[in-house]
Protein backbone atom coordinates (compact mmCIF):
# COMPACT_ATOMS: atom_id res chain seq x y z
CA UNK A 1 0.00 0.00 0.00
CA UNK A 2 1.84 2.89 -1.42
CA UNK A 3 0.07 5.17 1.65
CA UNK A 4 1.77 3.00 4.15
CA UNK A 5 5.11 4.24 2.48
CA UNK A 6 4.63 7.89 3.80
CA UNK A 7 6.51 9.54 6.42
CA UNK A 8 4.70 9.59 9.67
CA UNK A 9 5.33 11.41 13.36
CA UNK A 10 4.20 8.30 14.83
CA UNK A 11 3.34 4.34 13.89
CA UNK A 12 0.61 3.06 16.11
CA UNK A 13 -0.32 -0.95 15.22
CA UNK A 14 -3.40 -2.44 16.80
CA UNK A 15 -3.94 -6.12 16.96
CA UNK A 16 -7.69 -7.10 16.90
CA UNK A 17 -6.86 -11.21 17.60
CA UNK A 18 -9.70 -12.72 19.72
CA UNK A 19 -6.87 -14.86 21.55
CA UNK A 20 -7.24 -12.59 24.60
CA UNK A 21 -7.65 -12.68 28.79
CA UNK A 22 -7.98 -9.79 30.90
CA UNK A 23 -6.70 -10.78 34.47
CA UNK A 24 -6.95 -8.81 37.53
CA UNK A 25 -3.74 -6.65 37.86
CA UNK A 26 -3.81 -8.43 41.49
CA UNK A 27 -3.22 -11.94 39.84
CA UNK A 28 -1.01 -10.86 37.49
CA UNK A 29 2.14 -12.55 36.80
CA UNK A 30 4.30 -12.11 33.83
CA UNK A 31 5.66 -15.22 34.03
CA UNK A 32 2.54 -17.05 33.73
CA UNK A 33 1.25 -15.14 30.69
CA UNK A 34 1.73 -18.15 28.53
CA UNK A 35 0.33 -21.15 30.63
CA UNK A 36 -2.53 -18.73 31.14
CA UNK A 37 -3.14 -18.37 27.27
CA UNK A 38 -2.67 -22.32 27.17
CA UNK A 39 -5.60 -23.01 29.30
CA UNK A 40 -7.77 -20.85 27.81
CA UNK A 41 -7.11 -21.12 24.37
CA UNK A 42 -5.20 -24.01 23.79
CA UNK A 43 -1.63 -24.58 22.28
CA UNK A 44 -2.35 -25.40 18.67
CA UNK A 45 -1.87 -21.82 17.59
CA UNK A 46 1.87 -21.14 19.39
CA UNK A 47 2.15 -17.48 18.20
CA UNK A 48 3.42 -14.86 20.89
CA UNK A 49 2.03 -13.88 24.01
CA UNK A 50 2.35 -9.84 24.95
CA UNK A 51 0.89 -7.81 27.75
CA UNK A 52 -0.22 -4.89 28.79
CA UNK A 53 -2.04 -2.55 31.53
CA UNK A 54 -5.59 -1.69 30.81
CA UNK A 55 -5.32 1.48 32.50
CA UNK A 56 -8.04 2.82 34.78
CA UNK A 57 -9.56 -1.06 34.78
CA UNK A 58 -6.90 -1.95 37.49
CA UNK A 59 -6.11 -5.10 35.23
CA UNK A 60 -3.80 -6.32 32.72
CA UNK A 61 -4.68 -7.78 28.84
CA UNK A 62 -2.77 -11.01 27.88
CA UNK A 63 -3.25 -11.63 24.41
CA UNK A 64 -1.38 -14.14 21.62
CA UNK A 65 -0.50 -12.83 17.92
CA UNK A 66 0.93 -14.37 14.79
CA UNK A 67 5.03 -14.46 15.54
CA UNK A 68 5.90 -13.68 12.22
CA UNK A 69 2.85 -10.54 11.92
CA UNK A 70 4.42 -9.23 14.99
CA UNK A 71 8.20 -9.66 13.44
CA UNK A 72 7.00 -8.33 10.38
CA UNK A 73 5.77 -4.86 11.98
CA UNK A 74 8.43 -4.50 14.04
CA UNK A 75 11.07 -4.35 10.84
CA UNK A 76 8.80 -2.53 8.72
CA UNK A 77 7.69 0.09 11.77
CA UNK A 78 11.06 0.55 13.78
CA UNK A 79 9.86 2.83 16.80
CA UNK A 80 6.14 1.75 16.44
CA UNK A 81 4.33 1.49 19.31
CA UNK A 82 1.64 -1.66 19.73
CA UNK A 83 -1.35 -2.06 21.37
CA UNK A 84 -4.75 -4.37 21.36
CA UNK A 85 -7.99 -2.99 20.43
CA UNK A 86 -9.71 -4.59 23.68
CA UNK A 87 -7.04 -2.90 25.89
CA UNK A 88 -8.09 0.60 24.06
CA UNK A 89 -11.44 -0.19 23.75
CA UNK A 90 -11.85 -0.25 27.31
CA UNK A 91 -9.63 3.30 27.85
CA UNK A 92 -12.06 4.86 25.70
CA UNK A 93 -14.82 3.81 27.88
CA UNK A 94 -13.04 4.85 30.93
CA UNK A 95 -12.68 8.39 29.69
CA UNK A 96 -16.38 8.53 29.19
CA UNK A 97 -18.94 8.54 31.56
CA UNK A 98 -20.17 5.54 33.38
CA UNK A 99 -22.90 4.24 31.36
CA UNK A 100 -26.19 4.12 33.49
CA UNK A 101 -27.98 0.05 33.43
CA UNK A 102 -26.75 -2.48 31.12
CA UNK A 103 -24.88 -1.28 27.46
CA UNK A 104 -23.44 -3.57 25.11
CA UNK A 105 -20.88 -1.93 22.86
CA UNK A 106 -21.09 -3.55 19.58
CA UNK A 107 -18.27 -2.97 16.92
CA UNK A 108 -19.57 -4.77 13.46
CA UNK A 109 -17.01 -6.61 10.82
CA UNK A 110 -18.17 -8.41 7.63
CA UNK A 111 -18.34 -11.80 9.49
CA UNK A 112 -17.62 -11.44 13.48
CA UNK A 113 -18.16 -8.69 15.59
CA UNK A 114 -16.68 -7.43 19.20
CA UNK A 115 -18.62 -7.23 22.16
CA UNK A 116 -18.13 -5.20 25.03
CA UNK A 117 -21.16 -5.70 27.78
CA UNK A 118 -20.85 -3.49 30.61
CA UNK A 119 -23.36 -3.19 34.11
CA UNK A 120 -23.06 0.29 35.05
CA UNK A 121 -19.33 1.61 35.15
CA UNK A 122 -18.56 -2.81 35.46
CA UNK A 123 -17.30 -4.85 32.63
CA UNK A 124 -19.26 -7.90 32.63
CA UNK A 125 -17.84 -9.65 28.94
CA UNK A 126 -15.65 -8.60 26.31
CA UNK A 127 -15.14 -11.16 23.70
CA UNK A 128 -15.25 -11.19 19.84
CA UNK A 129 -17.82 -13.72 18.40
CA UNK A 130 -17.96 -14.78 14.29
CA UNK A 131 -20.97 -15.09 12.76
CA UNK A 132 -22.23 -16.05 9.56
CA UNK A 133 -26.00 -14.56 9.35
CA UNK A 134 -27.81 -11.55 10.94
CA UNK A 135 -29.68 -14.37 13.21
CA UNK A 136 -26.34 -16.07 14.55
CA UNK A 137 -25.45 -11.98 16.10
CA UNK A 138 -28.83 -11.91 17.97
CA UNK A 139 -28.39 -15.41 19.18
CA UNK A 140 -25.34 -14.33 20.63
CA UNK A 141 -26.53 -10.97 22.34
CA UNK A 142 -29.59 -12.44 23.53
CA UNK A 143 -27.89 -15.84 24.92
CA UNK A 144 -25.74 -13.09 27.16
CA UNK A 145 -28.88 -10.97 28.18
CA UNK A 146 -29.94 -14.55 29.39
CA UNK A 147 -26.99 -15.65 30.45
CA UNK A 148 -26.47 -12.55 33.23
CA UNK A 149 -30.20 -12.17 33.59
CA UNK A 150 -30.83 -8.76 32.15
CA UNK A 151 -33.93 -8.17 30.04
CA UNK A 152 -33.25 -7.01 26.53
CA UNK A 153 -35.58 -4.64 26.65
CA UNK A 154 -33.44 -3.07 29.05
CA UNK A 155 -30.26 -3.17 27.50
CA UNK A 156 -28.88 -0.16 25.36
CA UNK A 157 -27.20 -1.79 22.21
CA UNK A 158 -24.34 0.91 21.05
CA UNK A 159 -23.49 -0.05 17.86
CA UNK A 160 -20.71 0.64 15.30
CA UNK A 161 -18.93 -0.62 12.70
CA UNK A 162 -19.73 -1.78 9.35
CA UNK A 163 -23.41 -1.65 9.94
CA UNK A 164 -26.13 0.59 8.61
CA UNK A 165 -29.82 1.03 8.83
CA UNK A 166 -30.74 -0.87 5.98
CA UNK A 167 -29.23 -4.15 6.64
CA UNK A 168 -30.72 -7.39 7.53
CA UNK A 169 -28.57 -7.32 10.56
CA UNK A 170 -29.56 -3.77 11.65
CA UNK A 171 -33.34 -5.25 10.82
CA UNK A 172 -32.38 -8.34 12.90
CA UNK A 173 -31.45 -6.70 16.46
CA UNK A 174 -34.42 -4.48 15.85
CA UNK A 175 -36.64 -7.37 16.63
CA UNK A 176 -35.39 -8.20 20.04
CA UNK A 177 -33.56 -4.83 21.35
CA UNK A 178 -35.63 -1.71 22.01
CA UNK A 179 -32.87 0.64 22.43
CA UNK A 180 -30.64 0.24 19.30
CA UNK A 181 -27.97 3.74 19.27
CA UNK A 182 -25.17 4.62 16.36
CA UNK A 183 -22.04 5.62 18.26
CA UNK A 184 -20.99 8.97 17.22
CA UNK A 185 -17.28 10.49 16.70
CA UNK A 186 -16.06 12.31 19.64
CA UNK A 187 -16.51 16.10 18.93
CA UNK A 188 -12.73 16.91 19.62
CA UNK A 189 -11.94 15.00 16.08
CA UNK A 190 -11.90 16.98 12.99
CA UNK A 191 -11.61 14.24 9.84
CA UNK A 192 -11.11 17.20 7.70
CA UNK A 193 -14.02 15.77 5.59
CA UNK A 194 -12.13 12.71 4.61
CA UNK A 195 -14.88 10.68 5.89
CA UNK A 196 -18.17 12.63 4.90
CA UNK A 197 -18.89 9.58 1.97
CA UNK A 198 -19.25 7.22 4.92
CA UNK A 199 -21.65 6.52 7.94
CA UNK A 200 -19.64 8.37 10.93
CA UNK A 201 -19.77 5.24 12.92
CA UNK A 202 -18.05 2.92 10.87
CA UNK A 203 -15.06 4.49 11.95
CA UNK A 204 -15.73 5.97 15.01
CA UNK A 205 -14.66 3.04 17.20
CA UNK A 206 -10.95 3.50 16.10
CA UNK A 207 -10.93 7.40 15.94
CA UNK A 208 -12.46 7.21 19.88
CA UNK A 209 -9.28 4.77 20.45
CA UNK A 210 -6.86 7.26 18.90
CA UNK A 211 -7.49 9.51 21.48
CA UNK A 212 -6.12 7.06 24.09
CA UNK A 213 -3.00 6.07 22.33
Amino acid sequence: DLLLNEPVKEKVILYNFPESSLVPELHFDIALNKSVTQVVYGDAHKGLVLSEKVYGWNMYNIYRIPKAVHTLFQRRFQAGKYWHFYTLLLSSVNNAAPPAGAVIRLVFYNDKFVAAFFSGARLILLQTFTYETPEDAAYYLLLMCKHFQVDQHDVVLQISGLIDGQSALYAELLKYFSIVEYEGVPETIDTVGILEEYPSHYFSPLLKISLCV
